[in-house]
């Protein structure tokens, strides 16, 4: 693809949506199956951000359940080639995805878009919400004061 222009038209083609454009901020907002709502933002010329809310997780988490989500990050066990972070302005928590639009053809950008919506389905479902329920005292062994020279085995 030469640019995100292009990488939009070819998301109006798969998506039959008519009409996609950059709003003022370089962004559009795809919703499907009436519950996902997708933020396509248009970093530069070569570059588009997905990025989706997860309102369900809930905000203000505790430290285990924070734990719990970068620990779904690591090697994109949970993530794949996404991540999860939370939105600075209300700690909303988030599953976002970046694409160099150059390096990828119609049927990768559509590989990558759904891939990016099969991790958001399950972010969005009852299992993951059991992921970062906080964990009782009693599950978490407690770290020594000099944790920072324990190895665990």
């Amino acid at each position: 693809m030469r640019d995100t222009d292009e990488a939009l038209e070819t998301l109006e083609g798969l998506s039959g949506i008519q009409g996609l454009r950059w709003d003022g901020n370089g962004q559009v907002e795809l919703v499907f199956q009436r519950r996902w709502s997708v933020v396509v933002v248009r970093v530069d010329a070569a570059r588009l951000e997905l990025l989706s809310e997860i309102p369900q997780l809930g905000t203000d988490l505790p430290r285990e359940a924070l734990v719990q989500l970068l620990t779904a990050n690591y090697l994109g066990e949970a993530t794949g080639t996404g991540r999860i972070s939370l939105d600075p302005r209300d700690g909303v928590v988030t599953f976002g995805l970046g694409l160099d639009v150059t390096r990828l053809d119609a049927r990768a950008l559509e590989a990558a878009f759904a891939d990016f919506l099969r991790y958001l389905a399950f972010w969005t479902s009852p299992d993951a919400a059991g992921i970062v329920q906080a964990r009782g005292p009693g599950d978490m062994a407690a770290a020594p004061a000099d944790a920072d020279r324990m190895i665990r085995i």
